[in-house]
């Protein structure tokens, strides 16, 4: 039976474990450091989901074949140290959190250091509108044999960018950084439409440059 650990139950990680029982999978354990406080939204996830907590990182990924890393970015690195004591070789850390190269390469080599097999994962969009169907870029020397295995825990949407740690976090913090900023300068043009009672006419002009772009090309 294939067993699955989810390190992190915020809302990427209750997808996860959603979609991953819909796959199949029934053998799913979750880890949060959240789970220290009965209120925190994880440990609400957990009783929602109905799943049995594990009592330490290393714990929860013991035997396990899939490791899915979902924390918050800060705690990229910390995260994989934590299971390192768990892990054994062989198994897949799947790091989707939206850290730095840099941290990517440090989680990297943690946890490869154990034997297990590291992918970078970059989440190319929200993940709600189609759950773990949503655009994964994939890199690392392991990343192209994930990407076969992937459809098998569901995540069937799967590009390699390279075998190198780190390019894959790159590219969306860079798409980041481009849609960030004009969603920002968008809703101050919005605000100011507003004001001024004209947000209707000015959404009308954005479609209409739109419109004329597409048209151009």
């Amino acid at each position: 039976m294939t067993r699955v650990a989810l390190v992190g139950l915020g809302e990427v990680g209750r997808v996860f474990a959603e979609d991953l029982r819909t796959a199949g999978i029934r053998d799913l354990t979750v880890w949060d450091t959240a789970f220290a406080d009965p209120a925190s939204p994880a440990s609400h996830n957990a009783r929602a989901l109905g799943i049995a907590t594990s009592g330490s990182a290393p714990s929860s990924v013991a035997g396990a074949d899939l490791v899915i890393s979902a924390v918050t970015a800060a705690q990229c690195v910390a995260a994989a140290r934590s299971t390192v004591p768990g892990l054994s070789s062989g198994t897949w850390f799947f790091d989707l959190n939206s850290s730095s190269p840099g941290h990517k390469q440090s989680a990297a080599s943690a946890v490869d250091a154990t034997g297990a097999r590291y992918v970078e994962a970059a989440l190319m969009s929200p993940i709600g509108p189609r759950r773990l169907a949503s655009p994964f870029l994939l890199g690392g020397p392991h990343a192209h044999e994930f990407a076969s295995a992937a459809t098998a825990f569901g995540v069937s949407d799967v590009t390699v960018v390279s075998d190198k740690i780190g390019r894959a976090a790159a590219t969306k913090l860079c798409r980041s950084v481009v849609v960030k900023g004009l969603e920002s300068l968008l809703t101050e043009a919005l605000l100011a439409a507003r004001v001024h009672g004209v947000e209707h006419l000015a959404l009308d002009a954005v479609h209409a440059s739109r419109e004329q772009c597409l048209g151009e090309q």
